[in-house]
This record gives C-alpha cells, structure tokens and sequence, in this order.
C-alpha cells in the first residue's frame, strides 16, 4: 500500500468512528477520531477537510471537557496545534504562524502528555532546522534526552539527527560526526535517507574525509523521492557544494539546475528556491556567466524577501524569547516549591522574582524596536571580534599552543586565509609539522575545524571592511578578494557566522 493509500484508509476508518462516537455521546472517542481525522487531512493535502475535523475536536474539547482526562484534553489540544503548526509550514512557509502553535502545544502538553510534548518539540527543531538556525540545538538536545532517558528510538534518532546539523552549522564538526553517527540501524525505521546520507557526507566533506563524503553524497541520490522537495533540494545543494569546493563548476551548475527543472517555478515552495537561485548564482558567477549570475541574483531576493522580512524575525524571536521566560518561570516556581518545605520561602521568592523582572526588563530593552535587532547583533559582533586584547587558550595541549600561536601570526601578517582552496596540507607543510598536528592545534586553539576556523578569519576580515565608510567595494568581489570560491559561499558563511547578511550588516554598522 502507498503512503497516500494509508493515509485514505485512516481517514476513512477515523471518520465513520467519529460519526459513530458522537451517536453514543462517546466523547473521549469522538474527540480522538477527530484529532487522527484531521492528521489523515493533513497528510493527503485537504487543508478545508483538515480544518473541518480541528473544528470538530476543539468543538468537543470546549464542550465536554467534564469527561475528559486531563491527559485526553492535553494530548488532543497538543495534536491539534502540531498539525496546524506542520501546515503553515509546509503550505506557506509562515514560520510566524507555526511557531505559535508549536509553542502553544508544548504549554498545554508540558507534564502531562510527554510523548506529545517531544513530538512538537522535534517539529519545532526542524523549523530552526529549514531556517538554517543553530539556535534551535536546545531542543534537539532536550528531545535526545528524553530518548536516552526512556528508551525511545524514535526520539533518539530525531535529536541526534537534529543536533548533529546544528553543530555542524556552529562548526562543531567531530561532534556532529559522533551525532550522525548515533542514527545508524534507526535511519530505516524513522526518516528518509537522502536527508541523513546527506548531512553525513556534508560533515565528513568538512572534516577532510573526502573519500567518505563521497561515498555517502552518491549514496543519498539513490534514496531520494522526488515528490519530497526538502530532500531533493538538500541533496542536490550539498552535492554541489561539493562539487565546487573541487572546482568542478559546470558539473554543478548540472546538479542545481536539475533541481530547478524539477520542481519550480510549478512549486511556489520559496524556503528551497532561494537557495538554490543563490547557489547556481554563485556557480555561474564562477564561470563567468554574469549575465546569468546576475539573473539567478535577483531571483534569489525575491524569493528570500518573501520568507524572512524583518517583521517576521523579530516576530520569532520574541516569541521564543516569551516561550523560554514561561518556561524558565515554571522552573523557577518548582524550586520555591521545594525551597517552601525548608521554611526558606520568603528570601527565595524574593529573589526569584527580581530575577525575573531584570530579565524580562532586559528582553523588553533588547527588542522594544524592530529595527535594533540586527543593529544589536552587528554592533555585538564587531565588538567582540575586534577586540584588540589577545585570546587566551587555557585548553591547548602542550604540542597546540606554539604551533597554534605561530598559525595565528602566519594568518595576521601574511593573511594566507584570502587564498582560494587553501588546505590544511599545504599550511602544515609551511609549518614543518603535519596535518595531525595543525588539525589538532585548529581544534584545540580556536574550538573548530580547519574550513570553520579559516571562514571565520574570512569573515573577520569581512566585518572590517564592511565597517569602514570609505569602502563601497561590491560584495562580489569582497568575496573573491577573501578566498570564497563563490558569492552564495561567502553569503552563507557570514549568514550563519554573524547572524545576518553581509549588505544588512554593512547597512547597520554604518548607522551606528
């Protein structure tokens, strides 16, 4: 049976016990029917049939919440706000929306429907996951936690799976290595294979295991299902960064334009359109076809300004931001609590209270306007990373630090990061030490890999000369001059580094 049959058959079967319950006035079973009805609808993309059983059950909730359980109440209302929340993703992209109900589920379910509470939480962890948002490793670690701590396979493989992106996005490479690798004899049973062969091979590509990165690379594209355009894009995107970073441009712009053909402009899917209009930007800039570059440029802002306007950032983060001051709230109450039982009541309720208030007067200070949030991050970033006292490195063994402090000299005086294709190879060899030895030395000093620690060096650089008035260079050739083999490269390292694009960044730094 295909998927799309089974979903037919449950929302067949669900349906006629709905009609069935509701003649018996069996509450508990209405409500469940309708719940798994409105799933079904869902999953078979009749968002008005879906609509209509979410009605049904919130009817029923509302109406006979007497003869509910507190853990049937919580459970429904939970599954409720998880489905409308993977809808408004799927169909148009509105993280705003979806975040809301995925946060509105964890309140009601936090406690009592536990099973249900980490399934939204894995959801919401794919939302930072589509976002390309490290931010989200709090709950992927939270949802591995719980799957380590029951037993729960399904729980196991989506936090490890989950974590191991976002440190990947972080740069924490060896750990996402061990992450990815925790998915191994769970991957059949939960989640398609593109998607992990993919993140795998990406991650041992960034080690320098290449061999490897290969192997699993080519194996994701026998896994993929072309109606998934998630996947689909992912693989051919990683694929061709590969592809790239050996300088095979042309077999790249291939694989990013098979992706196009495949499913755009027929889908009006924005979140994997722009990255890949930026991606064969970039590739077409680096064969010399900037007509075509330039085509592909404007394609990928239209579509990135459709999903993230300012209005909806700011939107997430203070959501987020109320999300975890409830939570920590709810923390903070258990613990006067127990503190209660000790007669220590009074001083601790003090405290804590204040400790709420300062932190709730400075949330309201840091987003109290729309417009501060990147001008914060970008003066935040400047600050930190142009700080003119040296960094110490407590953790370096004893081999780490006078190989790392002389790396460190070589990079300042001689600026070898603005090098295209510079390898760990050739610095260990103007070093006279080994590969072993300097990877160890990047690691131990800087807390990276050898391709992080080298972009963010790159974007270091960037940062400044973004930051100086009297320099108006295109971004184009800022990304040359600093060793990107491509723009969409250099995009998406200072994106993911600095938290906002290179053009925002120069915009509000030059305001401040």
């Amino acid at each position: 049976m295909t998927e799309k049959g089974y979903y037919h058959d449950v929302a067949e079967s669900t349906g006629t016990v709905y009609w069935y319950a509701l003649e018996q006035k069996n509450w508990p079973a209405a409500l469940y029917a309708a719940v798994m009805a409105a799933q079904s609808m869902y999953a078979l993309n009749m968002p008005d049939s879906m609509y209509k059983y979410i009605s049904r059950a919130s009817d029923i909730s509302n109406k006979h919440r007497n003869v509910l359980t507190r853990y049937e109440y919580s459970w429904a209302s939970g599954v409720i706000n998880n489905t409308l929340g993977m809808y408004h993703v799927d169909e148009d992209m509105n993280f705003h929306k979806a975040l809301r109900y995925f946060s509105n589920g964890m309140r009601i379910t936090e406690g009592i429907a536990p099973a249900c509470y980490y399934a939204i939480e894995g959801n919401l962890a794919m939302l930072y996951y589509l976002r390309t948002d490290s931010k989200g490793l709090v709950y992927s670690e939270d949802i591995l936690a719980y799957g380590n701590g029951h037993g729960h396979d399904y729980y196991k493989f989506v936090g490890s799976y989950t974590s191991a992106y976002f440190h990947h996005l972080k740069g924490n490479d060896r750990k996402a290595l061990s992450l990815i690798q925790q998915t191994t004899g769970l991957v059949d049973s939960f989640y398609d294979k593109a998607g992990v062969y993919t993140l795998h091979g990406d991650i041992l590509h960034s080690l320098g295991q290449d061999d490897e990165a290969v192997r699993y690379l080519k194996a994701a594209f026998g896994f993929i299902d072309s109606q998934n355009v998630c996947s689909f894009t992912e693989t051919h995107l990683n694929w061709a960064d590969y592809l790239c970073d050996k300088g095979a441009w042309s077999e790249a712009a291939q694989t990013i334009n098979e992706a196009i053909d495949t499913h755009f402009p027929a889908s009006d899917n924005f979140l994997y359109r722009y990255k890949l209009y930026l991606k064969l930007s970039g590739i077409y800039h680096a064969l010399g076809k900037d007509s075509e570059s330039l085509k592909f440029y404007k394609q990928y802002h239209a579509c990135y300004d459709s999903i993230f306007k300012l209005e909806s950032e700011y939107s997430l983060n203070e959501l987020m931001i109320n999300y975890q001051m409830e939570r920590h709230k709810r923390i903070i109450q258990e613990k006067e609590t127990q503190l209660i039982q000790s007669r220590h009541k009074n001083t601790v309720y003090g405290a804590s209270i204040i400790v709420v208030l300062i932190i709730a007067f400075t949330t309201g200070l840091l987003y109290i306007r729309k417009a501060r949030m990147y001008r914060l991050i970008a003066l935040s970033y400047y600050k930190t990373h142009h700080d003119t006292k040296p960094i110490s490195t407590p953790n370096q063994s004893r081999q780490a630090p006078s190989l790392w402090e002389t790396l460190q000299k070589l990079m300042s005086e001689d600026r070898l990061y603005r090098k295209k294709d510079i390898s760990l190879e050739e610095l260990a060899s103007q070093l006279n030490t080994n590969r072993t030895y300097l990877s160890e030395a990047v690691h131990n000093g800087s807390g990276m890999n050898f391709r992080s620690y080298i972009n963010s060096l790159r974007i270091k650089d960037a940062t400044t000369i973004l930051s100086s008035k009297d320099n108006e260079i295109p971004l184009k050739a800022l990304s040359e001059d600093l060793g990107f083999n491509d723009l969409s490269t250099f995009y998406r390292s200072f994106q993911k580094i600095v938290g906002m694009p290179p053009s925002r960044f120069r915009q509000e730094i030059l305001n401040i």
